[in-house]
């Protein structure tokens, strides 16, 4: 398999056909530069997904209600959909960037229909791939301790003894979040699977720590040979980097000093002195039930006052025009605040596991804010047509 110089940021979400989670994801996807977005069961209408940027082409198959789709954002990939393999429930693309060649493979099993139908598809699909790298992002419905869920159950053990015959590899690491989390209960069920030729391009395979407005949580990872990955190449979206001299320095811990001084205030005069702010961060920290907001709060002061005190460069990305993320023209500032709010409710929540009461307490607390959430992004979207 040929070199794949090009850093591809990839995302795989079950969006439950929902209106909602998928205008998130839109947002997630122009936010982050992600180039190729797995998804099952897209939001429909009149059996068409719908609802996806634009900029993105989106690749499906069949008469019916679609429950796979792959999005392709980054213009440079040449994409070819595979008919012959592709229905409602199973999406194959072949790709070629930097002359390397990829199938691409988004699939829902479905929970009613015996497994062996879906890896009977499988095989179908690895045959036709002969030795080509090839990324399954799959809703399983199969639970298994292989992928790190909590039990074995018969459709697990069948996907398993599946897997490995064929020399196919889960991506999936394990983490303090499940891919799938609802009122009945948490299970690894959507699975990222590779065969041996794109084991070694996989990379930081992770679950994303947003809201996806869905059951099933966002995951992410990345395409590329480590050792290529270059932030002044390929597609990803370019990072902000300043010119920094010793005469701006000095604005900017002025700026720095200034802004914390905001956030503090209340605790410390505005003239209380560099240790006293110091002094008073410390306090705020140790007394916030939220270490995240704090986090938060002093990115957002260092990014203001990088912003305010130095000249940024010019980005370096070879194709910027086509590759310059678009904004979502719905979306608002108020929709910003209660993204964090969420994002932060749900860490909460799942990372509280030594009360039970206020393990209950903070689930409340995240439903609550994730339904506000969702309520706003369709009112929003709603009133911008």
């Amino acid at each position: 398999m040929s070199k794949l110089k090009t850093r591809l940021k990839c995302l795989q979400i079950n969006l439950q056909h929902s209106w909602t989670a998928t205008n998130n994801l839109t947002k997630i996807i122009n936010e982050e530069g992600t180039d190729i977005v797995f998804i099952q069961e897209p939001y429909n209408i009149s059996k068409i997904a719908v609802g996806l940027p634009r900029s993105c082409a989106v690749f499906t198959s069949g008469a019916g209600r679609k429950r796979a789709a792959i999005a392709i954002k980054n213009k440079r990939i040449d994409t070819l959909l595979l008919t012959q393999l592709s229905n409602e429930d199973t999406v194959v693309v072949e790709t070629i960037v930097d002359k390397a060649s990829l199938i691409l493979v988004s699939m829902y099993f479905n929970i009613t229909r015996p497994i062996d139908i879906d890896l009977q598809k499988m095989q179908e699909i690895l045959t036709h791939a002969k030795g080509t790298g090839t990324i399954l992002a799959i809703d399983s419905n199969a639970r298994s301790t292989t992928w790190h869920d909590v039990l074995t159950n018969r459709r697990g053990k069948e996907l398993e003894e599946f897997l490995i015959s064929r020399q196919l590899y889960t991506a999936n690491e394990e983490s303090c979040y499940k891919t799938f989390q609802s009122g009945r209960g948490a299970s690894n069920i959507d699975l990222t699977i590779v065969n041996n030729q794109a084991i070694e391009i996989i990379n930081d395979w992770t679950i994303h720590d947003h809201e996806s407005c869905s059951d099933h949580n966002i995951l992410k990872f990345e395409l590329g040979k480590r050792e290529d990955f270059n932030c002044d190449t390929g597609t990803s979206m370019a990072r902000t980097r300043y010119i920094v001299t010793q005469r701006d320095t000095g604005k900017f811990l002025e700026r720095c000093i200034h802004i914390m001084e905001q956030q503090v205030k209340g605790i410390i005069t505005e003239e209380a002195g560099v240790e006293k702010l110091d002094d008073a961060l410390s306090q705020k920290i140790q007394s916030s039930p939220n270490i995240e907001e704090i986090v938060e709060e002093f990115h957002d002061a260092l990014d203001k006052a990088c912003k305010s005190s130095f000249r940024q460069t010019r980005p370096t990305n070879m194709n910027k025009k086509s590759e310059q993320h678009k904004t979502v023209p719905w979306w608002t500032q108020n929709l910003t605040i209660l993204r964090k709010k969420v994002n932060a409710h749900r860490r909460r929540y799942q990372r509280t596991t030594g009360s039970t009461a206020l393990r209950e307490q903070r689930k409340e607390q995240y439903k609550t804010t994730k339904a506000e959430y969702a309520k706003t992004i369709k009112k929003e979207k709603y009133e911008s047509w």
